[in-house]
């Protein structure tokens, strides 16, 4: 691990030879018989980089100090002895410490290479999806636009406890022989956000010309380079730009990290230039905050004033374990009482809103996009008690 030099202070610094990753996992440090509170940085088969929000007493720190480093709750926790090799204060009040391992079990360090291990990307086969009935592939362990409803991301963690956010390996993709005739790019998580959009690229420009179909949902900007790849194959993809409101206090709160929502509209008219098949997806709707019928209308007609001809949306669905989470934020709080209602989804059990509520609503957007010509769809993955209605149950 690499430490810094400054001015006054002088660190041993240890030459990288063993791969680390950047991550952050809780630590806690043995210091005077209490267990001071951090996260880690960076880890490494060798040692890891420490956050804390005071300094180890001088005295101690040039002794070994044992560490816990909790990963998942799939994982046990590991314990170390550790000495500090560098130490450096950030602009702020958190300092940060690199450490090296020096007294570790055999079976410690053989779980931190499984964790170090790069994973390799996979379709999932096939992704089970009522609507698309396609394989997924994703790009990136989770993603870095952090939508407050999403779901993934606290299966991602646990699954991948230190490699959160972080891009897969997509070597394995080139040595397939055989590929699915439609690819969904990416379930679980966005593949233009930072880490994936120079995958994405790659991957496209490998499938397409093969004659692979590909199906894309996003709340990112599109790079120049895939839109300019998408203009070759028009026919072999499809693009649903993700777009449920243009307040900006609630966009801020609920998908914090995305594009505003003018930005995502400036996707629309680039890829009308390609020719490929796109839409809108509002999705997911917040009941309470986004489908009021004066907000929908308005809505809807920015798009129609952009010539979309397709538009899919469906309702927040939340998981149990993601209720207690989104219960402390003080914009939600009249929203989710009213998620009182079972609602099967293709992954499962989750809490709806009440389904007659939903198709009142969802009959009134079918009402106003049929007013502007548009084709209104509901995500029959989400909502598996709709069977019949006015408007088609499926995304594509």
């Amino acid at each position: 691990m690499m430490g810094t030099i400054n001015n006054t202070e002088k660190y041993f610094v240890e030459r990288r030879r063993y791969r680390r990753i950047c991550t952050v996992l809780p630590v806690k440090l043995k210091i005077e018989r209490q267990l001071e509170e951090g996260n880690t940085v960076n880890l490494a088969e060798r040692g890891l980089c420490v956050c804390v929000e005071r300094a180890i007493p001088k005295k101690i720190a040039t002794s070994n100090l044992n560490i816990q480093i909790y990963l998942s709750r799939y994982y046990p926790r590991i314990e170390a002895e550790t000495k500090i090799i560098w130490k450096r204060q950030s602009s702020g009040e958190k300092i940060y410490y690199g450490m090296r391992f020096e007294n570790i079990s055999k079976e410690n360090s053989e779980l931190i290479k499984k964790i170090l291990a790069e994973p390799k990307i996979k379709f999932l086969q096939p992704y089970g999806a009522i609507c698309t009935k396609m394989h997924g592939v994703d790009l990136t362990i989770g993603c870095d636009l952090g939508c407050i409803y999403c779901h993934y991301k606290d299966w991602v963690k646990d699954k991948y406890p230190a490699h959160i956010d972080q891009a897969f390996d997509i070597s394995p993709i080139y040595k397939i022989r055989k590929f699915p005739k439609v690819i969904y790019l990416s379930p679980y998580s966005d593949p233009f956000s930072i880490k994936a959009k120079n995958l994405a690229y790659d991957l496209m420009s490998f499938f397409l010309p093969k004659g692979i179909c590909i199906w894309i949902l996003t709340k990112a900007i599109i790079p120049d380079n895939i839109i300019t790849l998408i203009g070759k194959y028009p026919s072999q993809v499809e693009v649903g730009v993700g777009i449920t409101s243009f307040d900006k206090k609630r966009n801020g709160i609920i998908e914090p990290n995305c594009p505003s929502a003018e930005e995502r509209l400036t996707n629309l008219q680039r890829l009308k230039n390609t020719g490929c098949r796109y839409g809108i997806r509002m999705d997911p709707l917040i009941p309470l905050i986004d489908d009021d019928v004066d907000t929908l209308k308005k809505t809807i007609k920015k798009f129609a004033e952009l010539e979309i001809k397709e538009l899919v949306s469906s309702y927040l669905i939340i998981p149990a374990s993601l209720l207690w989470k989104l219960k402390r934020i003080s914009f939600l709080q009249k929203t989710l009482k009213l998620f009182t209602d079972k609602s099967p989804t293709t992954a499962g059990s989750a809490l709806s809103i009440p389904l007659e509520i939903k198709k009142e609503k969802y009959s009134k957007m079918y009402a106003i996009c049929q007013s502007y010509g548009i084709t209104f769809r509901i995500c029959g993955c989400r909502e598996q008690l709709i069977k019949e209605a006015e408007y088609l149950i499926s995304c594509r």
